[in-house]
């Protein structure tokens, strides 16, 4: 999908910020149904869904498949599509979060491409028209800052990037480096709590009056004091347990009682 994206960027007009295209949305809710591409929601996603709706990460999650990252571990939501292939939020023939819309939905008809300048390590971030024959209709010219700010994501890549910035702080932090070399070896019920601790690290708690950005950058801080506070990273020490200590997968039970068994 990414190679799919690069191709089309690599073919189509570059548009700036103050470039014009023209679109019109009949608010006829195609793009909410019929689409084959899985759209993954970011933190800053979640951010946006649980201050728009009013609703916490947990109710925003039965609108999603949780999904565990093939490489990182890390646990991500990708917006559910039900009905063959209708999205969760679509109710009563429009979008049912359109204020507060996933950026990859509120950017439509723009695509968006973040590409790091080695000789600085800054983002450019590039745009093109995305538009299909069959949606929209025309008349209604913007250029990209007024559809951005229009869609209220004008800015919006640095609250991407910022989450972006967060998986690779977890990524290289020593407790995440263990989890992942351990996945395949610690129970499910282990794996589980550790990607509760990992789920609140990335979507939750957010105060909405404060921007997601710097809320990110002070939790990036205070990682590893989130991960032992915690203690369900404990399970993955290199001590070994004796019979009567408490069992690591939090069960509060012995560990004879416990894993020991399928431990041995």
């Amino acid at each position: 999908m990414m190679e799919d994206k690069l191709k089309y960027f690599e073919n189509e007009e570059i548009l700036e910020l103050d470039d014009e295209f023209e679109f019109e949305c009949l608010a006829c809710g195609k793009c909410c149904y019929n689409n084959h591409h899985e759209i993954v929601l970011t933190g800053y996603d979640m951010f946006r869904l649980t201050k728009g709706l009013k609703k916490e990460v947990k109710e925003i999650a039965k609108y999603c498949n949780f999904h565990i990252g093939y490489d990182t571990k890390l646990p991500l939501f990708i917006l559910k599509m039900v009905n063959d292939g209708v999205c969760s939020f679509y109710e009563n023939g429009k979008c049912g979060c359109h204020d507060c819309k996933p950026i990859t939905c509120a950017l439509y008809p723009l695509g968006r491409m973040f590409k790091l300048n080695e000789k600085d390590k800054t983002v450019d971030v590039k745009y093109a028209s995305m538009i299909k024959k069959s949606c929209g209709g025309t008349g209604k010219k913007y250029t990209v800052r007024e559809f951005l700010e229009k869609s209220n994501i004008l800015n919006s890549e640095e609250e991407v990037c910022a989450h972006q910035d967060l998986i690779i702080t977890l990524c290289e932090n020593d407790y995440v480096k263990l989890y992942k070399k351990k996945f395949e070896s610690i129970t499910s019920e282990q794996r589980r709590l550790i990607l509760i601790t990992l789920c609140f690290i990335m979507y939750e708690i957010f105060e909405e009056d404060k921007s997601y950005k710097e809320q990110i950058m002070e939790r990036k801080k205070h990682i590893n004091k989130i991960i032992e506070m915690a203690g369900t990273f404990d399970c993955l020490s290199e001590k070994k347990l004796n019979r009567n200590d408490l069992c690591r997968c939090g069960s509060n039970k012995k560990y004879k009682h416990c894993c020991m068994k399928q431990n041995n």
